[in-house]
């Protein structure tokens, strides 16, 4: 049994191009991935940062609220490429001292 641990917005991006998905099925993972190269391309801190904060933000909806709609899709594909389940487990920054954990495993 292969499992595909995804911790942050970075390894899920991952995870989507390992397993073959451009995201043009789901609004939130193209902004996703669009943030990203926008945060490739930026040429100073300031646009860097809001980026960031953009891709945390889409990430963390995509984990509230959209991964069990996202189930199937996610799972077809990471079957065909050889995992069985992908675990999903982090923890989203609340404040400056408080986290808040995350764990969801999809099988």
């Amino acid at each position: 049994m292969n499992e595909r641990l995804v911790d942050s917005a970075y390894s899920f991006m991952q995870l989507l191009e390992t397993l073959g998905l451009d995201g043009a099925w789901d609004d939130d993972i193209q902004t996703l991935l669009q943030m990203e190269e926008t945060r490739k391309k930026c040429c100073c801190g300031g646009p860097r940062r809001e980026a960031e904060k953009a891709i945390e933000a889409i990430y963390k909806k995509i984990i509230d609220s959209k991964l069990d709609a996202l189930k199937d899709t996610l799972l077809e594909s990471a079957k065909s490429n050889g995992f069985d389940t992908i675990r999903f487990e982090g923890a989203f920054r609340e404040s400056r001292r408080q986290f808040n954990p995350y764990k969801k495993i999809l099988k």
